[in-house]
This record gives C-alpha cells, sequence and structure tokens, in this order.
C-alpha cells in the first residue's frame, strides 16, 4: 500500500550510530511521534548520535527515495529525556559535540558546517535539581603521628593526628581543609564523639537552565524532560 515519507519520522527517516567498539545503541519503540535511543557505554567520552541523512543509502536504488535536503520553513520542536549520560545544559567542556545540533547544509554548491546549541532553545518542562551527596565516616582509635586522608577523583585531603586529637577534632580539620580549598563543594559536619561523619552536597559554579537527567558538572537532576525548538538562526561554526 502506498505511503508518504515524512521527513524526520523517527520510524522511516532516523538512524542511530555509536562509538564503536567501546559502545553499542540501538533505537527503539519508534513511531511517527518518538523513540527511545538506549546503549552501553564503557568509557567516558563513548557517545551515540541520531542522524537524519538527505540520501537515502540502505534500500535497493530501485526503490529508495529521490533525495531532497530541502528543509525551508522547517521549525524542528521535541521533547528530550537524557539519563545515565551528560546533560544538553552541562556546564562540561563538549569532549563531542552533545550539547549542539550539527546541521551539514549546501550553499551554493559549498558545504556550511552549523552547531546549533540546544540549550539556547530549551524550555523546561518537569523536574527539579537535586544535589549529590555522599558521606564519609571516621573510625578507629587515633594515635599521635597517625595520617588520614580523604581523596576522591584529583582531590587529596590530608591531616596528620596530634595526641590531643579525637575523632571529631579530626573530621573537623579535614572538613575546614575542604572548605578552604575546594568552593565548589558545600560541607557540613555531624556526628558523636566515637565516631564522626561528613555529608558533602556537591553544585556547579552557576546553575543549569535545563532541568535534564544525567550528570551536569556536579547536580544530578532526576528524569525530567524538556521541550526544545530549533529556529532557523543558525550561524557557521
Amino acid at each position: 500500500m502506498p505511503e508518504t515519507l515524512e521527513k524526520l519520522r523517527p520510524d522511516r527517516d532516523l538512524q542511530v550510530y555509536f562509538e564503536r567498539p567501546s559502545a553499542i545503541a540501538a533505537l527503539s519503540g519508534a513511531s511517527p511521534n518518538g523513540f527511545t535511543a538506549s546503549g552501553t557505554w564503557r568509557q567516558q567520552f563513548d557517545w551515540c548520535v541520531i542522524e537524519w541523512n538527505r540520501d537515502n543509502v540502505f534500500e535497493h536504488p530501485r526503490f529508495r527515495n529521490l533525495p531532497d535536503g530541502n528543509l525551508s520553513g522547517l521549525t524542528l520542536t521535541y521533547e528530550e529525556t537524557r539519563a545515565a549520560c551528560i546533560a544538553m545544559d552541562s556546564d562540561l567542556y563538549p569532549t563531542v559535540d552533545w550539547p549542539y545540533l550539527r546541521v551539514w547544509a549546501d550553499n551554493a554548491g559549498v558545504e556550511q558546517f552549523y552547531r546549533v546549541p540546544l540549550r539556547n532553545y530549551a524550555t523546561p518542562i518537569e523536574g527539579t535539581y537535586v544535589a549529590a551527596t555522599a558521606d564519609f565516616e571516621l573510625k578507629g582509635t587515633l594515635a599521635a603521628g597517625d595520617p588520614i586522608g580523604l581523596a576522591w577523583l584529583n582531590e587529596h585531603y590530608t591531616y596528620v593526628a596530634y595526641a590531643v586529637d579525637t575523632l571529631d577534632s579530626v573530621a573537623a580539620a579535614i572538613a575546614l581543609s575542604v572548605n578552604t580549598f575546594l568552593a565548589a563543594v558545600l560541607r557540613q559536619r555531624s556526628g558523636a564523639s566515637r565516631c564522626h561523619s561528613m555529608r558533602w552536597s556537591i553544585r556547579t559554579a552557576r546553575p543549569c537552565r535545563c532541568r535534564k537527567s544525567g550528570r551536569c558538572a556536579g547536580p544530578m537532576p532526576p528524569r525530567c524532560r524538556a521541550a526544545l525548538t530549533c529556529a532557523a538562526n543558525l550561524q557557521p561554526s
């Protein structure tokens, strides 16, 4: 039965590509109105990309549709939810082009490449940020000269105990060191004299504007959605 093919239709006109061999991804649940892209990642810089291509390179030449790259007057609007990957509004440096809609356009026979920053055109729909927290507990028996340290990623804070120190005073000293030298972490102490625990709340230097799910240079917002409108205001990269 004849069918009219529509540009950018998820169940007919989109493909997914991914970083090989460390990642794998696939489209599923594709319908005329949406799809799910899911995968498995093994490296921090793994990626997958959803692509619309003017040229049909998959079907037999006798049956494939003719290429038509004219998108004049088109406004692209969609809702997106990201989980377990970097949010589009993250302040992290884009080691790959995850915060952009990339467009290769033909202008009088000369190819033009555009990067559209997605968060500049995104509007939050639902969800709020929840700060990531971690609890560290200090236990044991102290002796003068004992080194105590707290380390994560590239951060390392140490303290050498004195004879008059207690678990409480050592935890306070380490918290003071973090307070002094790491401005991106909010600290508070709590606990009794037998052992001492500290809670850290991580945040970015400035809040992200679009509520997304994933790591955002500190905050870990819950699953939520963002409506995105990409207008035709493109600037060459």
